[in-house]
């Protein structure tokens, strides 16, 4: 599998993923220059008090009184195909997925098909305990209830929560998240690799997608292709960005995306909907 050189070494010149320390970002800069204006970026110290949460492991996870490992969760092994394909899933319980995770780990496998416990619903899945781990950064999720509950918005405080666990070269193809919602994304441990586009480039790039094999679906250009810049129309802005442990990385509603895991990496995400894209989503609806 590559690693996280190799990845960066056979990319085309890209834009590069702003950086902001949380000190230095107020909301309404925030708004002004990242929420509304549809900027991808990493934000850096973010207000999480997470240091149980920066311990994440599957080792951790198993041990928790308040995971439950019956609950279900997909699974990817392979890595992502250069046309931009996520490999086959497998639908298994929380608990299976976490000792294989470990078993891997432990037996020290470096190569062949990388594992990526892709999705999963800690909330809804009856492991909310592990969000008394962290604190939500002051940025994000400022929804009243009645709309982060609502169910054709997606009821984004119970079902748009994920954790993520993946090995070397895993990670998730282009995509646009979900209900036209804005996601922050936090690593725990390990690294991971960004290319996002501006989400004001949304419609030509998605213009560029092709049916699914099923015939359901769409699959975008690949992100990571190196002749990406010479397949999409000039003028799109695609940026590129490492994060690592302890920082966020924000996607704006309607943002193009796509990630690598470029070490063993746990991160969690959080998708939600307010006042900066509740119109688009509710285009989509």
């Amino acid at each position: 599998r590559r690693g996280r050189d190799d990845i960066s070494e056979s990319m085309p010149e890209l834009l590069e993923l702003p950086r902001v320390r949380a000190s230095e970002l107020p909301y309404s800069r925030f708004l002004r220059e990242f929420a509304l204006e549809g900027q991808p970026f990493i934000l850096e110290e973010a207000d999480m008090n997470a240091q149980t949460a920066l311990g994440w492991s599957p080792e951790y996870f198993l041990a928790h009184k308040g995971v439950n490992r019956k609950a279900a969760c997909t699974v990817t092994v392979g890595a992502l195909a250069g046309d931009a394909r996520a490999p086959p899933e497998e639908e298994m319980d929380v608990g299976s997925a976490l000792l294989r995770l470990q078993e891997r780990s432990a037996s020290g496998v470096a190569s062949g098909p990388a594992m990526y416990l892709a999705a999963w619903e800690y909330v809804r899945g009856g492991s909310g305990a592990l969000q008394s781990d962290f604190s939500v950064p002051s940025l994000f999720e400022r929804s009243p209830t009645w709309l982060s509950e609502h169910p054709m918005l997606g009821n984004a405080v119970t079902d748009m929560k994920w954790l993520y666990i993946g090995e070397v070269g895993s990670g998730s193809a282009t995509h646009v998240d979900t209900n036209a919602s804005s996601a922050w994304l936090w690593v725990a441990t390990g690294a991971k690799e960004w290319i996002c586009a501006h989400a004001k480039d949304h419609d030509a790039i998605t213009a560029l997608g092709k049916a699914g094999e099923d015939g359901e679906g769409l699959v975008l250009p690949d992100l990571f292709a190196p002749d990406i810049l010479e397949r999409l129309p000039e003028g799109i802005r695609l940026y590129r960005g490492r994060q690592g442990a302890g920082e966020v990385c924000f996607n704006p509603s309607r943002c193009v995306h796509a990630v690598r895991n470029v070490a063993f990496t746990v991160s969690l995400t959080h998708n939600f909907i307010d006042a900066t894209n509740l119109c688009a989503s509710y285009r989509r609806c």
